[in-house]
């Protein structure tokens, strides 16, 4: 475990950041880490970096983290659409899902005795007719 040091306003994290992400990507076969920065960058464990964020608020060092946070997302997109021989769709449709609202949507047809009502996923009931019994 890394030696917690004190913070230090003056540092430039910004520039520990870019120096990390040297050693990071997919030539290297390293994906970036948080708790990596933070304990061999920064030297203080990532617990201790979050707690300075929040008390000192430092937008040289909530940057870097960012940075290295973007990086890391990035190359697991990237990784994941093109890491084989051919675009992964799975990943392709989780991306569109997740990043850009695209979800799937289903229309559930429930029965009954009598009346007929169709959900859709926007929860819009649409009672529809009555259906008798001899046509359920």
């Amino acid at each position: 475990m890394a030696r917690s040091f004190k913070y230090d306003p003056k540092k430039d994290y910004q520039k520990l950041a870019e120096d990390y992400l040297q050693i990071c990507g997919r030539e290297q076969t390293k994906l970036p880490k948080i708790s990596e920065f933070c304990r061999e960058y920064i030297k203080a464990n990532e617990d201790t970096v979050n707690k300075w964020i929040k008390q000192f608020k430092n937008k040289n060092l909530v940057g870097a983290i960012k940075r290295v946070k973007e990086a890391q997302m990035e190359q697991l997109m990237d990784d994941g659409m093109y890491g084989g021989k051919e675009v992964n769709q799975a990943m392709a449709i989780f991306l569109l899902k997740a990043n850009h609202g695209m979800i799937e949507t289903d229309r559930i047809v429930h029965e009954g005795e009598g009346l007929l009502i169709k959900l859709d996923a926007g929860n819009n009931i649409q009672p529809t007719s009555k259906v008798s019994s001899e046509t359920a």
